[in-house]
């Protein structure tokens, strides 16, 4: 984990806050790539096109360039099963 991996997290995570006014998420940097997990009954509303669209936008100010959505939503260690 290096200083500009965890600010370009930090940047995401508050940009999706903002716009999709959500506390609970968490973008998993694997850059170029954004994995992101939110609570499971939040994921089709966070799917509609407005919303969609201005993360997008977000995350590709900060060098994304594929982001994907999780759709087992968020879960606490996930990132640990990924690691196994």
């Amino acid at each position: 984990l290096t200083a500009e991996r965890l600010a370009r997290v930090e940047a995401g995570e508050a940009a999706l806050r903002r716009i999709w006014n959500v506390r609970q998420l968490r973008l998993r940097d694997r850059f170029p790539l954004a994995r992101l997990e939110v609570p499971p009954d939040e994921i089709v509303r966070l799917a509609a096109p407005d919303l969609r669209a201005a993360a997008v936008e977000a995350l590709r100010e900060l060098g994304y360039r594929e982001i994907t959505l999780d759709l087992e939503g968020y879960r606490m260690g996930s990132w640990n099963d990924e690691l196994a």
